[in-house]
């Protein structure tokens, strides 16, 4: 899972764009793809701070093989260019802690229903391939269940 506070220049882009949600996934993406991310499976939801009212991503992502230095940079540039000590503060990845399936929807969702009073329009995004990913997952649990079903004798 990964939180990343956006420059000032960003949340103001965000803000009174549109699309809010479009706008940050075209800006991941390109991101993304710069460093060799292209396809790393990612969700991502626009959030309002509570306090302060700064909007900034939530999101979770599968790595893969790549680094942490790396998805971090290329999410870094997705927010916008930070200084100083806000620099060091601004991407913050941590592995996922909540096992269920939808535990990463969980976590991203937890404020949408107030980020969506400050924020207009769709605030989650969720990439082709982690819908793939999901969707094998659930295959294979599907599976997994029927085959368990057959051999214990139940319909």
């Amino acid at each position: 899972m990964f939180s990343l506070n956006l420059s000032i220049g960003r949340e103001g882009g965000t803000l009174y764009n549109k699309d809010p949600k479009r706008n940050l996934e075209k800006r991941l993406n390109a991101a993304l793809n710069k460093h060799g991310l292209r396809g790393l499976p990612v969700a991502f939801v626009i959030e309002a701070e509570r306090v302060t009212g700064r909007v900034h991503l939530h999101g979770v992502l599968v790595p893969g093989a790549h680094s942490k230095k790396v998805i971090e940079r290329a999410l870094a540039e997705a927010g916008g260019k930070l200084k100083g000590q806000q620099r060091t503060r601004q991407c913050k990845i941590e592995p996922f802690r909540d096992p269920g399936p939808d535990g990463w929807h969980r976590y991203i969702t937890e404020d949408l229903r107030f980020t969506s009073r400050h924020v207009d329009g769709d605030l989650i995004y969720i990439s082709q391939p982690l819908i793939r990913l999901r969707s094998s997952f659930y295959e294979e649990v599907i599976r997994g269940g029927a085959a368990a079903n057959t051999t214990s004798g139940m319909p």
